[in-house]
């Protein structure tokens, strides 16, 4: 009787260890697993059967109580922290170098170096073979920012091929070093075609550019393409416009309403008709770059 009521009442044990009447009392009694700790981590590794929530109330994160709290919860912020130093160190050692070949660094403060001193190194001993010296760089120091792979190279070789002897290129780099920012495709080669659209002669270009190479940075549509057309509407043969580029570049760079205009009207403003004077302009393109009130009007005065 006795051993029967003990065996009825074992089940009953059984269903309250699964199923208890204070959850609250259950949860301190259930045990908990051993933990793992490790030198990296000390918040306890549980098995990953435990429920989630326990983790989180068993592990502590808290910065305060590591010796290593960098391991503790790795960021994405300390990564980029770590990366600022090292472009800060980079650029200490860069300037550095460029302070030993007595370069002046300041200019290029917002400029982004390259990682290394070898790249900067090569940059520098590839201008100085074109034969730009320590003084040249620091008139533009901006051009250490380009890629000699990238920028360098691809310009100079475009350079050579439309007529500037490579004996030439240092010369043309120090005349307009901005040219080493420049795109063959994008701004180069347009302003080519243009020239060429003008009748100037093929085997000119280079000669032309060399005298003026400033030409490379005017836009198409700017002033450039206004020059021309103010020199035709006066009488100037399109056809002669060619061999005016070729003898006086510049006037491709004059504005306008500023210079060409007022040269005119002043001429025309003595009795020089246009049409005399269109043929003038055709033959010494030069005259164009006189200074009006420097040059040609005080030798007027003299003459009347």
């Amino acid at each position: 009787m006795i051993s029967s009521l003990f065996r009825a009442r074992k089940p009953i044990t059984q269903i309250a260890k699964v199923v208890p009447k204070n959850p609250q009392l259950s949860q301190k009694l259930t045990p908990i697993p051993p933990s793992i700790q490790s030198h990296q981590n000390p918040c306890a590794q549980l098995p990953h059967s435990q429920n989630p929530s326990r983790v989180l109330q068993n592990c502590s994160f808290s910065t305060q109580s590591s010796k290593f709290p960098e391991y503790e919860m790795p960021s994405v912020t300390w990564g980029v922290v770590q990366g600022r130093k090292e472009k800060l160190v980079s650029r200490v050692i860069i300037c550095d170098y460029l302070k030993s070949l007595g370069i002046v660094p300041d200019e290029l403060e917002n400029l982004e170096l390259p990682s290394t001193v070898d790249v900067m190194r090569e940059r520098v001993e590839f201008l100085q073979k074109l034969g730009l010296s320590s003084d040249d760089i620091n008139e533009y120091p901006l051009m250490l920012g380009c890629s000699v792979r990238k920028n360098m190279i691809p310009v100079l070789a475009y350079l050579e091929k439309i007529g500037i002897p490579r004996s030439k290129l240092g010369e043309f780099v120090k005349n307009y070093p901005q040219v080493l920012h420049a795109s063959v495709v994008v701004e180069l080669v347009p302003v080519v075609k243009f020239l060429r659209g003008l009748d100037v002669e093929k085997d000119d270009i280079g000669y032309v550019l060399q005298k003026y190479p400033e030409l490379l940075g005017y836009k198409l549509e700017g002033t450039m393409s206004t020059s021309v057309a103010y020199l035709v509407s006066i009488g100037v043969n399109p056809r002669d416009i060619g061999p005016m580029v070729t003898q006086y570049p510049y006037f491709l760079g004059m504005r306008v309403g500023t210079v060409i205009k007022p040269f005119v009207d002043f001429l025309v403003s003595l009795g020089l008709p246009k049409k005399i004077l269109a043929r003038m302009l055709e033959k010494r393109a030069y005259l164009l770059g006189y200074d009006l009130e420097g040059t040609v009007k005080p030798n007027v005065d003299c003459l009347i």
